[in-house]
């Protein structure tokens, strides 16, 4: 709660922090866990240190990555496609620290019109397919400086309707 609404909470001074830090690694919260560590709530020592390693790795790679998606940013913007970031980044906004929240990848929505069109620019930019994805379906992933993308041509989840002639 501390980490989404910025307000110091009160721990217990007997918590298992192995446990605690185990469950957050387990969920992709552990970053989140950044203030309380600030704070000192967590003992001394090399559980500490280790912790605070892991989330100052985050953190480089959550700045890293989102260099990399002001750059596709530009790129759409700059050739006028209409698009929007979905999910991790967009959902860090609404954090104290928008740093801490956990992404593994860009996902980013365009008009399905324009999907293959903005696929062959992002390859000449230097976006490289990675192979994976559902080109059929509904996104295909590409990657760029090791950050991962998902273009998105509809959210999952939703389907195109069928024209009787596409049935």
């Amino acid at each position: 709660r501390e980490a989404i609404t910025g307000q110091e909470e009160f721990f217990l001074p007997d918590a298992d922090w192995c446990v605690l830090e185990q469950e957050l690694k387990n969920q992709a919260l552990l970053p989140i866990a950044y203030n309380v560590l600030k704070r000192g709530c967590v003992p001394k020592g090399e559980f500490r240190d280790n912790w605070i390693g892991f989330i100052i790795q985050h953190i480089s790679t959550w700045y890293r990555t989102l260099e990399v998606q002001n750059e596709l940013v530009q790129i759409l913007t700059e050739s006028g496609y209409k698009f929007v970031i979905m999910k991790g980044f967009a959902n860090a906004a609404l954090y104290p620290k928008p740093e801490i929240r956990s992404t593994g990848d860009v996902d980013f929505l365009v008009q399905i019109e324009e999907f293959d069109e903005i696929y062959q620019l992002l390859k000449k930019k230097g976006f490289e397919p990675t192979g994976e994805g559902d080109a059929g379906k509904h996104h295909m992933n590409l990657k760029k400086d090791d950050v991962l993308f998902e273009m998105h041509k509809r959210p999952a989840g939703t389907m195109r309707k069928k024209s009787k002639d596409n049935q």
